[in-house]
């Protein structure tokens, strides 16, 4: 089966989100969809991102209370913000780390549909239906393009008749 070869995640990219919304709390009200936990590499990256969201909530973001908070680590606030992160590619970010989320349940996706195909739980059909479903779900909720997702869903069709083929 074709291994996926792109990073499951983009620290980089979540590093340059939450420093555009450090330095410019309005960033949040640009982002197309609020991220999730699980779409940040690192629990520190997810509980920063979560804590400038309730912030900015009440319409208040201090940086010193956030960095009084002993959930969130200082030394990545400071960092964050000498990083040269740019508001005009705050989307660019955004769908960087949203890629990668949809890679991460791609993954995940086919491990299932490989073991299920090796262990012959299912017929093949409910197999490939089930993971078609699945992957127009996550794919869907991470905002990719309709035809980006049938490309993916016909390789994984082909991967696992391949797979059925090799057992």
């Amino acid at each position: 089966m074709e291994t996926i070869k792109s990073p499951l995640y983009n620290k980089e990219a979540e590093k340059l989100l939450l420093s555009c919304i450090l330095k410019n709390p309005r960033c949040l009200s640009l982002l197309p969809d609020p991220l999730l936990i699980d779409d940040f590499s690192e629990d520190s990256h997810a509980m920063l991102y979560n804590e400038l969201v309730k912030h900015s909530l009440e319409n208040l973001l201090d940086i010193g209370l956030i960095k009084s908070n002993p959930n969130i680590n200082t030394k990545l606030v400071e960092d964050l913000l000498k990083l040269g992160s740019s508001e005009e590619n705050l989307k660019e970010y955004y769908n960087r780390i949203r890629e990668a989320t949809a890679r991460r349940t791609l993954k995940l996706v086919t491990e299932e549909i490989g073991n299920s195909v090796e262990d012959a739980e299912i017929k093949l059909s409910t197999i490939l239906k089930r993971a078609e479903d699945s992957l127009y779900f996550a794919c869907s909720r991470q905002k990719i393009p309709l035809k980006k997702i049938d490309e993916v869903v016909d390789k994984v069709y082909l991967n696992v008749l391949q797979r059925s083929k090799d057992i």
